[in-house]
């Protein structure tokens, strides 16, 4: 009887070792090809995690094991709905996108019906391969790119990561414009490359100028990116480019911390975090994270931390001080005078536009629909951290000190509030691109086409008058 009972335990375990092999060569096959199949990586990470707690239950026997199993019960019961999430999100959007029909893209931006349209989240799974191949000092002048020649029917490259053509000397009857900013102008959300401030701003000035001058507006834009990182941009490759025209639509990554890359002598939150997925290990470190970032979501939401403390958040936020806010101001103004002062030494005008966001929107409009009532609710009750330190509260001061700045040089620093205040439809979009119509906003500081659109005519008509006194017109 002993010896059945020990060849019982040894078979257990057995079959223990069996299933934490088998799910650890998962979750190493589906990290090593992350970039291909993300986010099943993800889901591999958590089933790991369930395997693990299924072992414990094999190796030992039912009365320790079941106090083991108990404790370790709420974790992985977390890893269960985390797996399974990540694992549907990602059959999901594979099956929608091998089922998609040709043009399905564009009839869902044009159509506006309920044939062709198309998920954010499909588009938005795009952009994740992006992120997760970001390049850092690619070329020992810019600290951070997109992927180089990356192609799918949402987004593409050139051989500098850059969402424009390739780069070529300029011809000598071509007028060009080269756009400098962050994600905002980059068009991270846009469900494809004509969805973008840039593209939408060079269809108008074709429009306007007509066939007798060829016109190019090149995207220089960059996910994550800030003024600082921008200057030794423009000094490299925007000077080689030789633009008539230089256009900066930036300011959100600056304002809330971007320029802490050289104003405190540290990198910035977003950088850091991209750094810190750079490496296997870091990466690794970050799953970790994600994980006890979800059982702080969990409790959370059956307000566990209001039951043990009532009037305390122990994972609570605190933003910096309005002090804080201007040093980084100061840096964002500082970063754009260097732009500028190298700019009028080529003798290249410069016009600087101030990003817009979802919470200015919000905080200006008050005929909200239920959604965006929720939305600035929640920016209000659970991050006033943002919502009373953002460009909502500050976006007029920082327009106005920075066009006092640009003036020094013959430029210009524009605001673009009168957008908002002229826009009549929702300000969040629904799950569906571009639905419904004329709605301004993906996230915070990303657009939908019809905003990127409406930004890109704005910035024409204060640059229209350039265009004329460099073509000749009127």
């Amino acid at each position: 009887m002993r010896g059945e009972n020990n060849k019982m335990v040894f078979t257990r375990r057995r079959v223990a070792f069996c299933i934490a092999f088998i799910f650890s060569l998962v979750f190493v096959i589906a990290f090593k090809f992350r970039v291909l199949i993300t986010p099943l990586h993800w889901a591999a990470f958590w089933f790991l995690l369930v395997a693990l707690y299924c072992t414990i239950g094999l190796c030992f026997k039912p009365p320790r094991s079941f106090k083991l199993l108990g404790i370790l019960f709420p974790v992985a019961l977390v890893a269960l709905i985390e797996g399974t999430w990540n694992l549907s999100q990602f059959l999901g959007e594979r099956v929608f996108q091998s089922s998609l029909p040709p043009g399905g893209m564009e009839r869902g931006l044009t159509t506006g019906s309920s044939e062709g349209r198309v998920l954010q989240a499909e588009v938005d799974f795009i952009y994740r391969d992006i992120t997760l191949d970001f390049h850092f000092m690619p070329d020992a002048i810019r600290l951070i790119s997109p992927p180089p020649n990356f192609r799918s029917s949402v987004v593409n490259t050139n051989s500098l990561g850059f969402r424009a053509k390739e780069f070529t000397p300029k011809e000598s009857d071509t007028y060009r414009v080269i756009m400098f900013g962050d994600s905002g102008l980059f068009g991270w959300n846009a469900p494809n490359d004509q969805s973008t401030i840039p593209w939408f701003l060079e269809q108008t000035i074709k429009r306007y100028v007509g066939p007798a001058s060829k016109v190019e507006v090149l995207n220089l834009g960059v996910g994550s990116a800030n003024a600082a990182i921008h200057y030794p941009t423009f000094a490299t490759y925007g000077q080689a480019l030789n633009p008539d025209l230089v256009i900066m639509y930036l300011g959100l990554n600056d304002l809330h911390g971007g320029s802490a890359v050289i104003a405190d002598g540290i990198y910035s939150k977003r950088i850091q975090k991209h750094f810190l997925n750079y490496t296997v290990m870091s990466q690794l470190g970050y799953l970790f994270g994600q994980f006890f970032g979800t059982v702080d979501l969990l409790a959370r939401r059956m307000k566990l931390y209001s039951a043990l403390a009532p009037k305390k958040d122990p994972f609570r936020l605190v933003y910096p001080d309005s002090e804080k806010f201007d040093v980084w101001k100061n840096a964002y103004i500082s970063n754009l005078e260097k732009i500028y002062i190298l700019a009028s030494k080529l003798k290249i005008p410069v016009l600087t536009f101030e990003q817009l966001s979802s919470r200015l929107a919000l905080s200006m409009t008050s005929d909200l629909n239920v959604r965006e009532q929720i939305r600035k609710r929640d920016l209000i009750d659970n991050r006033s951290y943002s919502w009373q330190t953002g460009d909502e509260a500050h976006y007029d001061l920082v327009v106005n000190d920075g066009n006092r700045i640009a003036q020094k040089y013959g430029f210009a620093h524009v605001g673009l509030k009168n957008i908002l205040k002229e826009h009549v439809g929702p300000i969040l979009q629904g799950q569906y691109v571009g639905l419904p119509n004329k709605s301004f906003f993906v996230s915070d500081a990303h657009y939908t086409p019809y905003g990127n659109k409406r930004i890109a005519e704005q910035i024409f008509k204060n640059t229209k008058h350039l265009i004329d006194g460099k073509l000749g017109l009127n």
